[in-house]
């Protein structure tokens, strides 16, 4: 039988004081028909859980009461997300998803002082290990964190490093990736002490997570269906808007910072052209503090 744990407080910054959103249990319409058609009914009816989704009236983040112990976590990993089809999602992502990950390292060897061969990255959370793979092309030191061992088995075939917790001594990288991962986990602010803890001074981490900006606004219209919101049951147990993404990383310590100018390679057709000037807009408007995401580049503070 599956079993959930219910988290009282404000994962992200502790806080006790909130406002309930929604409220319902995981075998009521809609959350039992979004998790049957969602994981291919390959989840069991989840008696006695809840949906509850609660927003942070401290940091205004959004998280899930109720969220599933370790045991349901591996499961839910694992077994109810069908391997195969995590891996072929990932591995048929469109061309440019895969330029992204060639700026992001270009971005990084940017930013880094020092030559790539030199430059120590860790991606936190690799699932599949693409990003690395393209972090390893560029020719840094590569390193992965991951719970699931069929993506860790995988990763190890392809001759990628991968670490545990435990591995990882004080300021031992330069950069830390974090590509979709604040959301998933049951502890957000024991992941950001430690990725503090594991980067060198002056050493960055890249978070990129969902942005929930809008979904307080669409719950109390009634507008929302919840396969078209960031806060899906289950997985996306804490949900960040771009002011309290700013300020968990400010309440740990972390700086935020521009990352370095890198357009994206473009050709002469239609969309790649478009990526190219929506990428340049988007950089220039977050310089001019015009605009806002959830894909926050932050800095350690030097030694001293």
């Amino acid at each position: 039988m599956v079993s959930f744990v219910t988290r009282s407080a404000c994962p992200i910054c502790g806080a006790a004081s909130e406002k309930i959103l929604i409220d319902m249990a995981l075998t009521e319409t809609p959350v039992a028909t979004y998790l049957k058609s969602y994981y291919g009914g390959t989840i069991p009816e989840l008696t006695g859980g809840r949906y509850i989704l609660a927003q942070c009236l401290c940091c205004g983040s959004l998280f899930q009461h109720e969220i599933l112990d370790d045991t349901g976590m591996d499961l839910l990993y694992e077994q109810w997300i069908r391997t195969e089809g995590s891996f072929q999602k990932k591995f048929a992502a469109p061309l440019p998803v895969r330029i992204g990950y060639a700026r992001q390292c270009a971005q990084i060897i940017r930013a880094v002082p020092r030559p790539p061969h030199e430059i120590r990255v860790l991606d936190f959370g690799m699932g599949w290990g693409t990003w690395l793979l393209m972090a390893r092309a560029f020719g840094m030191q590569v390193e992965g964190l991951e719970l699931s061992p069929s993506r860790v088995e995988y990763a190890q075939r392809n001759g990628l490093k991968v670490v545990t917790s435990a591995d990882i001594q004080p300021e031992a990288y330069h950069f830390i990736n974090a590509e979709q991962v604040f959301e998933h986990l049951p502890e957000p602010h024991e992941a950001l002490k430690s990725c503090y803890q594991w980067l060198k001074p002056g050493g960055i981490l890249r978070i990129a997570v969902p942005d929930g900006a809008k979904v307080v606004q669409r719950i109390e219209s009634g507008n929302w269906t919840i396969s078209e919101m960031p806060t899906m049951p289950l997985e996306h147990i804490n949900t960040f808007t771009p002011s309290s993404l700013r300020f968990f990383a400010r309440q740990n310590g972390f700086t935020v910072i521009h990352p370095p100018l890198v357009l994206p390679a473009f050709g002469l057709n239609t969309a790649e052209i478009r990526q190219f000037l929506g990428v340049l807009a988007v950089d220039i408007a977050s310089r001019l503090r015009l605009y806002k995401t959830t894909v926050v580049w932050l800095q350690k503070p030097n030694a001293g």
